[in-house]
C-alpha cells in the first residue's frame, strides 16, 4: 500500500506496527521539508535500510492531521511523494534494518 491510499490520520493502535519506506530522493525531500517548515521539537528522523531505501516508524501516521504533531507537513507532501512512500508491516521491514553498532 502507498501513503496516498491511506486515510489519515490512522489511529495509533493500527499504525504502531507499520513502517513508512521510501527511496533516497524522497528522504532528501522529507529532510528539506522538515528543515524549512518543521518544528525542531518534533523531528521525524529517518533511518537507512540495507537495500538503500529509508524508513520512518508508522506511528507517525497518527500525527499526520491538522492538529497533529506533524500536521505542518500535510501541505508539503506532494502527490508524487505520497505515491513513493510505501506503508508496510514493520515485520517485513525490520530484517532490512542495519545491525546496531557493537556496544563498547
Amino acid at each position: 500500500m502507498i501513503l496516498s491510499e491511506v486515510p489519515l490520520p490512522v489511529p495509533y493502535a493500527e499504525c504502531k506496527h507499520l513502517a513508512l519506506v521510501y527511496p533516497p530522493d524522497v528522504a532528501l525531500l522529507w529532510y528539506a521539508i522538515q528543515q524549512q517548515h518543521g518544528d525542531p521539537r518534533h523531528v521525524a528522523e529517518a533511518r537507512p535500510l540495507t537495500d538503500g531505501r529509508w524508513i520512518l516508524d508508522g506511528d507517525l501516521l497518527s500525527e499526520l492531521h491538522p492538529a497533529g504533531i506533524l500536521g505542518w507537513a500535510l501541505p508539503h507532501l506532494t502527490p508524487e511523494m505520497m505515491a513513493a512512500i510505501e506503508v508496510m508491516p514493520m515485520s517485513e521491514v525490520a530484517p532490512l534494518l542495519p545491525p546496531p553498532p557493537p556496544f563498547p
